[in-house]
């Protein structure tokens, strides 16, 4: 005579519970997934599209010249552009310069003799079409993480905008 397995109820409860788990954790897996794979990353290949985007936004021409191999950072609040180099702050620097006044931009420097190379560095330049702004090449990170920072403030940037002075702040001479 065949004997049959019969379960107890405790049994099937821890049963259902693992596989209840079991389904919860491949929904959350798939969910991670789908977010790693849709939302745009820090240090990933700044594409095409989002170039243009981000100069639009920052009222900059669409030929404005941003490094060939800019990865994505996070964007300032305040307006301008970022982005991540995987290339040393001297190197960031001379292309910046170079393909700024090749693309027909004045530029000027404004750094201290002698500095040291790897400080952050500050570029101007003005456009013909009345375009112009400042540019900061800095080191950026640690260790294996370690890059460099390209900001492009342009004049819609609040940080280059002159702080408004009341009248009344002026010396009696002057008003």
């Amino acid at each position: 005579m065949e004997e049959l397995a019969v379960t107890t109820e405790p049994e099937r409860t821890g049963r259902r519970r693992v596989l209840g788990l079991g389904g919860l954790g491949l929904a959350l897996a798939a969910l991670g997934g789908v977010v790693v794979a849709t939302v745009p990353r820090t240090g990933a290949t700044l594409p095409e599209a989002e170039r243009h985007r981000l100069l639009q936004q920052a009222g900059l021409p669409p030929d404005f010249p941003m490094h060939p191999y800019a990865r994505r950072s996070t964007q300032p609040a305040q307006g301008g552009i970022s982005y991540l180099l995987e290339v040393p702050v001297p190197d960031a620097l001379d292309w910046t310069r170079d393909s700024l006044l090749r693309s027909g931009y004045e530029v000027f420097s404004a750094d201290v003799v002698g500095q040291d190379e790897f400080l952050p560095r500050w570029l101007v330049f003005k456009g013909g079409d009345g375009t112009g702004g400042a540019i900061i090449i800095r080191e950026s990170g640690r260790g294996a993480a370690r890059g460099t920072e390209v900001k492009i403030l342009s004049r819609a940037d609040a940080r280059l905008t002159p702080p408004t002075v009341s009248p009344a702040m002026y010396p009696a001479s002057v008003r």
